[in-house]
């Protein structure tokens, strides 16, 4: 018979005998019953001398095994693929339409950017073509002259013309003037066709579109001191205190306007930004010359403007259509050209290739007698070509053998002198 140890047999009883499980609290950890508050109170009241008796214990309560939950069916999911991040289209930049920074050497010509235009009050301010006081100096657009006791309105204007909606245009200015018996000072516009202005800001009748842009307004009622015009295609808005940046100032100023929606917006350093609704709307197609021009009247008051940095831009980054790219002509080639349109053409047609300076002084009559001349002499080869320092000589012989020579000098790509010998030997 085997033996047990006591220690194995007491083991075994302690083993058979139920243990009490610890209810667990409804309360949460950490947080204080309402009853335990209670007795807080009653402990820190004031003439509670007798201690509470223990409460009752609570019914052990056998708890049933913890089950563990399910497993939750795995539903079956597309697979994400990541995609790229939305990325808004850059906005397109500003398209520039036409600049100008004048960074050419002194002298009377302009280049062929610019056409100049003689304006003076007793010729109706009708405009023509002709050498004026505009110039380029020290790397500006200059204007300098004095007043002679009528008004004297020349402008420049491009040789082209730009579209003017949703467009901004930029230039800087420092003038002088000054007057006490007309309106006198710069002005820039965005203007119609030369044929179509009357002085420096009116418009003939059926003019297609009016002036947009800016013109100093300084008047003899305060001396020649203050004032301003907005023009808004149609009409001009007053501003009678207004100062034109630059003009009479120590610096120089920088101008915008800007036409957009229906708004003309116009702003300088010494004029608080302005919104003006354009008079008439502006067509789809609607399309204006940039123009820069001097109003001076005082007989001896001299009226000196300088304008620099001229850019106009396309505000919704749509550049025009590019200028087709012409090959720089010769001086022989223009000659020949020039010869062989003064056949076929007239005067106003054959101008756009003469100098304002030779058109100014090519009358009809002498036109009208070199056609004759050259209608007599017929049909013609070129027999031979020549220069002579910046002169171009081109020797004719037709049919008959009669020869002639042409003589024709060359300024900027235009015609300013042309000369024609016959019968010579």
């Amino acid at each position: 018979m085997r033996y047990f140890s006591p220690f194995w047999m007491i083991a075994i009883l302690l083993a058979c005998v139920p243990q009490a499980q610890a209810q667990p609290s409804s309360e949460p950890v950490g947080v204080r019953s309402d009853k335990a508050h209670a007795e807080l109170d009653q402990e820190a009241g004031e003439g509670v001398e007798a201690e509470e008796s223990e409460p009752a214990p609570k019914p052990v309560v056998k708890q049933a095994p913890l089950t563990p939950p399910a497993p939750k069916p795995v539903a079956k999911t597309t697979p994400v693929v990541a995609m790229p991040p939305v990325v808004a289209a850059p906005k397109a930049p500003d398209a520039t339409l036409f600049e100008d920074d004048f960074n050419r050497p002194d002298g009377e010509s302009l280049g062929p950017k610019w056409i100049e235009y003689v304006v003076r009050r007793e010729e109706n301010g009708v405009p023509r073509k002709g050498e004026t006081a505009w110039s380029i100096r020290n790397g500006a657009l200059h204007f300098e002259s004095s007043g002679a006791g009528s008004y004297v309105e020349d402008f420049v204007q491009t040789a082209l013309d730009f579209p003017v909606d949703n467009v901004r245009l930029e230039f800087d200015v420092k003038a002088v003037a000054g007057t006490k018996q007309g309106y006198v000072g710069p002005t820039a516009f965005l203007s119609p066709e030369a044929k179509w202005r009357s002085g420096a800001l009116n418009l003939a009748g059926g003019a297609p579109g009016g002036l947009l842009g800016v013109e100093a307004w300084y008047r003899w009622e305060n001396g020649g001191t203050k004032g301003l015009l907005v023009f808004r295609n149609g009409s001009a808005e007053d501003f009678p205190d207004a100062i034109f940046s630059g003009l009479n100032e120590p610096s120089v100023a920088h101008h915008v306007i800007v036409i957009k929606g229906g708004k003309l917006s116009y702003s300088s350093p010494e004029f608080k930004s302005v919104d003006v609704a354009l008079s008439a709307p502006l067509g789809p197609d609607a399309r204006r010359f940039l123009s820069f021009g001097a109003r001076l009247y005082d007989k001896g008051v001299e009226q000196v403007i300088d304008i620099d940095n001229v850019r106009l831009t396309r505000l919704d980054g749509v550049a025009p259509p590019p200028l087709p790219v012409v090959a720089k002509k010769t001086d022989l080639e223009i000659a020949e050209a020039f010869l062989r349109a003064a056949g076929e053409k007239g005067l106003e047609e054959l101008s756009k290739l003469m100098t304002p300076a030779f058109r100014e002084e090519t009358s009809s009559s002498d036109f009208e007698e070199f056609q004759r001349e050259l209608k007599v002499f017929g049909d013609y080869q070129v027999a031979g070509k020549a220069e002579n320092g910046s002169e171009v000589i081109l020797a004719l012989k037709n049919s008959a053998g009669r020869k002639a020579a042409v003589f024709c000098e060359c300024k900027s790509g235009l015609v300013d002198r042309f000369v024609a010998k016959w019968g010579v030997q």
